[in-house]
């Protein structure tokens, strides 16, 4: 399988919005970096010393259509959570898997 290439198609970023945390090293690099505008999106949680950010929007705040190419971009792709830079984790995305799924099925 060849290297993964992101094709800004967003569908990571729409789909998985809600099934993961910030962690903390994520909120200490917001609060270091001065992000209130990413920190005013999740609420901090404190379980035992375990601490994590549960993101309080119900879509990305960061993720930005740009209609004119049919791509999303990341507005916070710098510093954007330790989920999102480590996605696809197995190289394959949502989409790639998709398209990859339906080329598998119209084989003879």
């Amino acid at each position: 399988m060849g290297v993964f290439k992101c094709q800004q198609c967003g569908e990571c970023c729409i789909i998985l919005w809600g099934s993961f945390e910030a962690t903390r090293d994520d909120i200490i690099r917001w609060r270091r970096e001065r992000r209130g505008d990413i920190l005013g999106h999740i609420e901090i949680v404190n379980d035992h010393g375990n601490v994590s950010g549960i993101f309080t929007s119900k879509s990305c705040p960061f993720l930005l259509k740009n209609t004119a190419q049919n791509r999303y971009i990341c507005m916070i792709h710098d510093t954007k959570p330790e989920h999102c830079r480590n996605y696809p984790n197995d190289d394959v995305c949502l989409n790639f898997r998709n398209d990859y799924l339906e080329i598998e099925e119209q084989q003879p």
